[in-house]
């Protein structure tokens, strides 16, 4: 692979001297490419040491996945938190709703009696007032009645006692 290049007298122009980039995909088994790796200075590591990295990577895979699925339980534990929070507001919100309802009803119905009472007690002292003052009338004119009768009585008694007559 080409990677790129400059002039030999670092001027723009013609006359590039091109580098090339060794790649894995320039190379048909990892084999040839580690050859290239010792030939260019580079050390291969034991069966061990590649035991030990690899396992470590291992170590390092789990670890993450395990973060990712603890992350993953929080997330759903936090979900489940607000579904269960967000059924009880609208429980509570129903149980609100039904119980104000009750609440209205009950609040009318005791207005209402509370009307009721009042009206039948204003009604029920404006009729004993009534009542009262009909006796008061009646009283007044059966002592009127009667001291008309008297008056009358006496008359006679004394036209009697006068003439004999009536």
């Amino acid at each position: 692979m080409v990677e790129g290049g400059e002039r030999e007298d670092g001027k723009a122009g013609m006359g590039w001297i091109e580098r090339e980039k060794v790649v894995l995909s320039d190379y048909k088994t990892m084999d040839e490419m580690h050859a290239l790796m010792v030939e260019k200075g580079f050390e291969l590591k034991s069966e061990s040491e590649r035991e030990a990295i690899r396992l470590q990577r291992e170590r390092e895979r789990a670890r993450e996945e395990e973060e990712r699925l603890a992350q993953a339980a929080r997330r759903n534990e936090r979900n489940k938190k607000k579904a269960e929070e967000a059924r009880k507001k609208k429980e509570g919100e129903r149980q609100r709703e039904k119980f104000g309802a009750f609440a209205r009803e009950a609040e009318t119905r005791d207005a209402r009696i509370k009307r009721d009472e009042l009206f039948h007690g204003e009604h029920a002292m404006k009729e004993e007032r009534y009542r009262a003052r009909v006796a008061r009338r009646n009283d007044e004119m059966r002592r009127r009645m009667e001291e008309e009768m008297k008056e009358e009585e006496r008359e006679v008694m004394d036209k009697m006692k006068r003439g004999g007559e009536l």
